[in-house]
């Protein structure tokens, strides 16, 4: 099985279980493996474009803080109609769509991600935030009522992209300024984003991240950051206290004992 199948198998899985972010993720993992065929999709690679289709369709229907556009709805058509006829498509033009399928991706992970680290739901009925994608790659924040929070979400957003991100160093150097400024906000948009575009920084990453969730008592973003940068090479000591104050914080507000075994477990395990 193919790195662009199995991975769009993880996607399905992860998206039936509403995890969008994580689903999101798996399917640009998936569609860096991506391969053009020469004449004619395998049964196997069409089902995986097609499963891929499906999920980010239902998603632009049902996760509110998505805008849809024509550029969007057009796109997905394109890929929609090639894959209804296949005997008609026009390799080189299929394979564009694609390229440009994997930048709309990107671009709503990117939104997801920022939403989730700012603690703003995705299915919200009424937002105060959502986002758009253009042909271009550019994702842009809308407001829909103005306040302080507003504003100060938008403004951290967009600092991200205006700053030289051209080197590991240059991320590490922001994401300083951000901290020594207190604006946590972008201190994390900007840590998601390093670890992404460089993927050797993850497990430094993690523990700011595990720091800055501890820190506002996100206890199980905190705990799973942690964990995470254990399993790269952070010595558990360095953590320790944090990941069992998390775990039995998790354990102690857990709607039913299960829940709450499940965090007295993992504490048990990991350590």
């Amino acid at each position: 099985m193919s790195k662009h199948i199995e991975f769009t198998h993880q996607a399905f899985a992860a998206y039936s279980s509403r995890n969008f972010e994580q689903a999101l993720a798996l399917l640009c993992k998936g569609l860096d493996h991506w391969e053009s065929p020469a004449h004619r999709l395998s049964n196997a690679s069409y089902n995986a474009i097609y499963d891929a289709l499906e999920m980010i369709e239902a998603l632009l229907v049902y996760v509110t803080v998505w805008e849809s556009n024509d550029y969007v709805v057009q796109l997905l058509q394109a890929i929609r109609k090639s894959l209804d006829d296949v005997k008609e498509v026009v390799w080189d033009d299929f394979q564009q769509h694609i390229e440009e399928f994997k930048v709309l991706l990107q671009g709503v992970r990117i939104g997801f991600n920022f939403f989730n680290n700012n603690n703003l739901a995705l299915l919200d009925a009424n937002p105060i935030l959502s986002f758009a994608l253009t042909e271009e790659g550019t994702i842009t924040l809308l407001k829909s009522r103005g306040n302080a929070k507003v504003d100060a979400l938008v403004e951290a957003f967009n600092a991200c992209f205006r700053a030289e991100l051209t080197s590991l160093e240059q991320c590490e150097k922001e994401i300083k300024a951000a901290l020594d400024l207190g604006d946590v906000s972008r201190a994390k948009y900007l840590l998601e984003w390093m670890m992404e575009q460089y993927p050797k920084s993850k497990k430094q990453a993690f523990l700011q991240l595990g720091h800055l969730y501890f820190e506002e008592e996100s206890y199980q973003k905190a705990a799973e950051s942690y964990m995470k940068t254990i399993v790269m090479g952070t010595p558990k000591e360095f953590v320790r206290d944090n990941v069992q104050v998390a775990c039995n914080r998790l354990a102690a507000d857990a709607s039913n004992s299960k829940e709450a075994n499940r965090w007295r477990e993992v504490l048990i395990n990991f350590f």
